[in-house]
């Protein structure tokens, strides 16, 4: 009788690996990409507004009126 091996679906329970340990490194890349391109928007949202403030220009407000 063949034993499964990894790459085969019918395989063992004990050889079967998890979808977070083998893409953790992938997916903590991409979850800290996207805290950071989050992060300079608001900030850039933020310093724009100082920016209008300092010119006195009226401040934009991302509220949908």
């Amino acid at each position: 009788m063949k034993e499964p091996t990894g790459g085969e679906r019918g395989q063992h329970p004990a050889q079967k690996r998890s979808f977070l340990r083998d893409n953790g490194l992938g997916l903590a890349f991409g979850i800290g990409f996207l805290l950071t391109l989050v992060g300079q928007a608001v900030a850039g949202h933020a310093e724009f507004n100082s920016q209008l403030v300092d010119e006195a220009w009226p401040v934009w407000t991302s509220a949908v009126m």
